[in-house]
């Protein structure tokens, strides 16, 4: 490591001097004693008064170009709230389109929008964005890391209203400094400022500081400035969020025909850029149901995390390479391994900047429960109650360059609640880890590193310890753009409040995308990548898998896409596992060539879909076919129908009939099984459905109907969300979802749920 803490230095160096110049600034203009009526119009004196921002300038489809129409942005504030005010100049004869009024949808941006993102903490590294159309549907997110994590279950409390006339619409909006976070501040302070305008009628989006697109649209180092700002976000700004809900059926251990519950949620500043949160009896019955997944090979499935009070504040909590190997993964608190819930008794935590910190600490207990129809009827498992208990702290250096430090642990406690849990040792567990990050050359060349370790203590096996550490390299170039890692994860790594999809392993990765913008034959750009993967044991001793290939992506103007890959692959099965219940792979040594197929039509167009065929010569013993589509169609603004749908054929070959220990017949497959052994090709079909239909009579209303199939599971989902934003953040959900095992292996689960939230903010 000590060449690599030598690299980082002399990036650092190179970061300081060629840090992003944001060199746009716009001065917010103070709202005084007239009111401000959000109602789109910007007919205040106010609006009238301040300065404007109108050299807006094309990202897509052509970078640097010079808008068609104009676009003006002003800005407000008062002790309370800053207020954005956009005028948006149409075509003549143009109207502005809206197919979208699902809340927090980010088809959004496949209509006329409008994104306001705003660095607050002026870190350049962090967003916190609103984007609205004309018929005024709101989005609301974060972005972490100038986008590498981006994470739209963020819900805050904001106004907006839109105005549209024949030559322009316009937004109106007000956003509270509780909202965003702001930390108190003596004098007038300097904040990341940027605002995004995608316009349908031309399929471009303008920014106002433009972003050059390899660095992604959440680049908050390219942001301009918004200064000026100055007497706002003071006091101490409170949040209250109590909740009540009923569900059916009962819990087998109350008294009444519907189990009852309450709790609340609370936020508090606590010093000047300190935050506390704390949650009482955290329910998440209104989250989305995930999307089902076919899996195919013998590695864990990663599922974003949707629930609100693991999305707030923890982007200094961010460590590891995200979907391979985690230090924190917050869905490992509160679901069981099948995704099922486990009671959350209450959570806290405390995060926050001071100087060149930041730091942060999550603590969560959860109840010991029943895993209900997560295992065969005749053999109920249970959780152990745990505390859950992670700190992280970062120094920030240079531009935008970091070091970090994390610590997680698990620890099973003694917490007999519900009576029916087998009793479990207390098994601790502990993770820490290492990072850090630095960028250079104008930002555009990324060094990150990591290292981490676990240790697990387990009463019934010896204790067990492991280790993982990643170096990547980026070059982000307008037309080229490799990036290089190598990862490295023992066979012990095991972060039980993190992700790993695949220990023992060290991986290299290179990946060099070539870039051609260009408007001939109506193109937009054309990509070519060049792909290498190496996977070899933790020792390098041995050679585990490759992956060696070509895309090409084809663009044009008009949103239709195109891309074409071909690539050869290895893949080395080391132990045998199970890819159905009845059939098991064996090991061996498993190559061939790949090839996919994928076309887009624009996704700003009713309907729009894409079609994918992927063609494996290399799965395992034998072969497979999938062909894969996602289909949109807004029947009008007010119902929306989406559809995903994976079918995969297969073919394995060299397979032998055998008899497992419990005497079921079980087909065999795979390279060691002797030629004159071999049997009958084993077949199979498998399917995964997501489909949903939005209905939303308003922007304060809107009900899904989701149906989702997994025939490899035996799975099948139904629900009906139904929720209405009575009040800015306050909502009611009515929720009824079925989750059914057609083979009858498991047991059925169906429930009723009624929830009602309501927020109170307020400054003391």
């Amino acid at each position: 490591m000590k060449w690599l803490a030598a690299l980082t230095l002399v990036l650092a160096s190179f970061g300081v001097a060629s840090a992003s110049a944001q060199s746009k600034q716009l001065t917010a203009y103070p709202r005084g004693t007239e009111a401000v009526l959000i109602d789109g119009k910007l007919d205040e004196a106010a609006w009238q008064n301040a300065p404007v921002a109108q050299d807006f300038v094309e990202r897509l489809p052509v970078p640097g170009a010079a808008p068609p129409v104009r676009t003006q942005l002003r800005v407000l504030y008062d002790a309370d709230a800053l207020y954005i005010g956009v005028r948006a100049e149409l075509a003549p004869g143009e109207l502005p389109k809206a197919y979208n009024l699902a809340r927090d949808s980010s088809r959004i941006w496949n209509d006329d929008a409008l994104t306001i993102k705003l660095d607050v903490r002026h870190d350049q590294r962090s967003t916190v964005g609103f984007a609205i159309n004309p018929e005024n549907a709101q989005l609301d997110f974060v972005s972490l890391d100038n986008g590498d994590v981006y994470r739209q279950e963020f819900d805050a409390v904001w106004e907006s209203q839109t105005h549209v006339e024949a030559t322009f619409w316009s937004a109106e909006i007000r956003i509270p400094a509780a909202a965003l976070g702001l930390p108190s501040v003596s004098g007038p302070r300097v904040l990341g400022l940027e605002l995004s305008r995608d316009h349908n009628a031309h399929l471009a989006t303008y920014d106002w500081a433009l972003i050059p697109p390899e660095f992604g649209p959440f680049s908050a180092q390219h942001y301009g400035q918004l200064i000026g700002v100055q007497g706002i976000a003071t006091g101490r700004p409170f949040m209250l969020q109590p909740y009540v809900l009923a569900s059916y059926p009962r819990a087998s251990n109350d008294v009444l025909p519907v189990t009852t519950k309450a709790g609340v949620d609370a936020r508090l500043r606590l010093a000047n850029d300190t935050w506390g949160e704390l949650s009482l009896l955290t329910d998440f019955a209104q989250a989305d149901v995930d999307d089902q997944v076919v899996n195919l090979n013998r590695f864990p499935t990663f599922f974003p995390e949707k629930r609100p009070f693991f999305l707030t504040g923890l982007d200094v909590f961010e460590f590891g390479a995200p979907g391979t190997a985690q230090l924190l993964f917050t869905r490992r608190i509160g679901l069981d391994d099948q995704n099922h819930q486990v009671p959350m008794l209450g959570g806290a935590k405390v995060y926050g900047t001071s100087g060149p910190l930041d730091y942060g600490v999550l603590d969560v207990v959860t109840d010991d429960t029943l895993t209900l129809g997560a295992h065969p009827k005749d053999a109920p498992l249970g959780q152990s109650a745990a505390n859950w208990t992670v700190g992280r702290v970062r120094a920030n250096f240079a531009h935008p360059g970091h070091v970090g430090f994390m610590i997680a642990t698990r620890d099973n406690l003694d917490l007999p609640i519900q009576r029916e849990v087998r009793p479990v040792s207390l098994d601790p567990s502990v993770s820490v880890g290492a990072d850090s990050l630095v960028q250079g050359f104008d930002d555009r060349l990324v060094l990150s590193t990591f290292g981490a370790y676990t240790r697990n203590e387990q009463a019934s096996t010896a204790t067990t310890q492991g280790s993982a550490s990643q170096l990547r390299l980026q070059w982000l170039g307008s037309s080229f753009a490799p990036d290089f890692s190598i990862l490295r994860v023992s066979d012990h790594f095991d972060p039980k409040v993190g992700f790993v999809s695949r220990t023992g392993i060290v991986q290299s990765y290179l990946n060099m995308p070539w870039v051609n913008r260009t408007r001939w034959l109506g193109l937009k750009y054309v990509t070519l990548w060049t792909e290498g993967q190496l996977v070899h044991d933790e020792n390098v001793g041995a050679l585990l898998g490759y992956l060696a290939g070509e895309t090409l992506e084809v663009a044009w103007r008009s949103g239709y896409s195109f891309e074409l890959q071909g690539s050869k692959v290895l893949d080395v099965v080391q132990n045998p596992f199970d890819l159905f219940p009845d059939v098991t792979i064996e090991p061996g040594h498993y190559d061939g060539w790949k090839v996919r197929a994928t076309v887009y039509t624009p996704a700003a167009r009713n309907p729009s879909f894409d079609l994918q065929y992927i063609a494996n010569g290399a799965f395992f013993s034998g072969s497979s076919h999938s062909l894969a589509s996602h289909a949109n169609i807004a029947f009008s603004k007010h119902v929306r129908l989406t559809v995903g749908a994976v079918f995969t054929a297969l073919t394995l070959r060299d397979c032998q009939l055998t008899v497992d220990s419990t005497g079921a017949n079980k087909q065999t497959c795979g390279s060691t099984i002797p030629l004159d052994q071999s049997g009958a090709d084993v077949q199979r079909d498998t399917l995964s459905w997501n489909s949903t239909i939005t209905f939303t009579p308003s922007t304060q209303v809107q009900a899904d109907a989701v149906f989702q199939l997994n025939t490899k599971t035996d799975q099948a989902v139904a629900m009906l969300r139904l929720r209405y934003r009575y009040l800015p953040g306050s909502d009611m959900f009515l929720v009824y979802q079925e989750n059914v095992d057609y083979a009858g292996k498991l047991e059925s689960d169906r429930r009723v749920i009624l929830k009602a939230s309501y927020r109170y903010d307020t400054v003391l």
